[in-house]
């Protein structure tokens, strides 16, 4: 595999993921001191309209190799190679939905997010997986197909490259330093009044503000920083219930929400009333249940949702006569989490 190609730039937090592939977004690269010459559009998956013959599983045959490829070893079994795949997804917490032969997936890390669709295809008789960006971070996808492909390695699927040094090839973690930049634990007591800012943009601000200003204080709900956010409690709380039944069906705010929701619970910041019970348990409900596969709406399960907001649940709530208890009970016997498992349980267990 050659990690050498430059990835593309590209970027949207448009919820519409196949029309937010055709935004080109000039001032990020402007930024980064590239002219619009530069701008590449992302591989856009190939819709396939349902056949009434069932479609076979395995490695599709193909004429194009995508920029992040990795040839597999010959002899390699579909089957093996797509469950080491999904225990990869899995053990690094990534948020997928699988569609026969394809794997639709969302990473997140510190600051950043990419979507991206994951294939398992044969080009003149050599079998590949390959990953496309459908929209978020180029560079997050890079870091995160370096490590499949060094998972796949470990396993004997693929053969393992030696490095070649090059005065010309590019570390994109030391050029694009997201982590250091973004992701440094803020010590709120130096101005509290940004927490004040926070709110403001939670409840005004559009996606592109929401999103940012959720991402920098999941990493801030921290035991420093407990007695600057408790003035601010009721009204982060507000903002934060408001985005759960506002933007139900962005994975990006739903994730991040629920995370520093569990966050509050854990410092005992709150005590859920009724309709934020409900409210939670609706949310908990409609990011558990399998649903047919979707284009408009990629991911439809989350794993990291369903662990935090049991969580909250367990630590600061309390059921109440509305709750569908049996909804609840369903997911915790369902689920393959211990965490969900156990806070659900223990949560639906105070109800009796």
């Amino acid at each position: 595999m050659s990690t050498s190609n430059i990835p593309t730039v590209y970027d949207s937090e448009d919820e519409e993921v196949f029309r937010a592939l055709e935004i080109p977004v000039l001032s990020q690269l402007n930024q980064i001191g590239l002219d619009s010459n530069y701008i590449a559009k992302p591989e856009v998956p190939k819709i396939i309209k349902q056949q009434k013959v069932e479609q076979t599983i395995g490695f599709v045959p193909t004429e194009l190799e995508a920029v992040f490829a990795l040839p597999l070893l010959a002899g390699s079994l579909y089957q093996a190679i797509y469950d080491h795949v999904i225990n990869f997804i899995t053990t690094n917490n990534v948020d997928y939905q699988a569609n026969n032969n394809e794997i639709y997936a969302s990473f997140f890390d510190a600051c950043r997010a990419v979507s991206m669709k994951l294939e398992f295809v044969e080009i003149k008789k050599q079998k590949y997986i390959q990953a496309h960006r459908v929209h978020g971070d180029a560079f997050l996808l890079n870091n995160f197909f370096n490590q499949l492909t060094c998972h796949l390695q470990e396993n004997g699927f693929a053969e393992s490259e030696e490095e070649e040094d090059s005065d010309y090839d590019l570390n994109w973690d030391e050029e694009f330093d997201y982590e250091n930049d973004l992701s440094m634990t803020l010590n709120l007591s130096l101005q509290p009044e940004v927490v004040s800012v926070w709110c403001d943009d939670l409840v005004n601000g559009d996606v592109k503000d929401i999103t940012a200003t959720l991402n920098v204080m999941t990493g801030n709900v921290t035991d420093e920083n407990v007695e600057v956010l408790k003035p601010y409690t009721t009204e982060l709380l507000h903002a934060l219930f408001g985005l759960l039944t506002n933007y139900q069906n962005n994975l990006t705010v739903i994730r991040a929400v629920s995370n520093i929701l569990a966050a509050f619970a854990q410092f005992g910041l709150m005590k859920l009333n009724e309709e934020q019970v409900l409210c939670l348990a609706d949310t908990l409900a409609q990011w558990s249940m399998e649903k047919e596969f979707s284009f408009s709406k990629l991911i439809m399960t989350s794993e990291e949702v369903q662990k935090s907001l049991a969580k909250t649940l367990n630590l600061s709530g309390q059921p109440c006569k509305k709750l569908q208890i049996d909804v609840l009970q369903k997911i915790a016997a369902n689920s393959a989490n211990d965490i969900v498992q156990k806070n659900l349980s223990k949560f639906i267990s105070t109800a009796f």
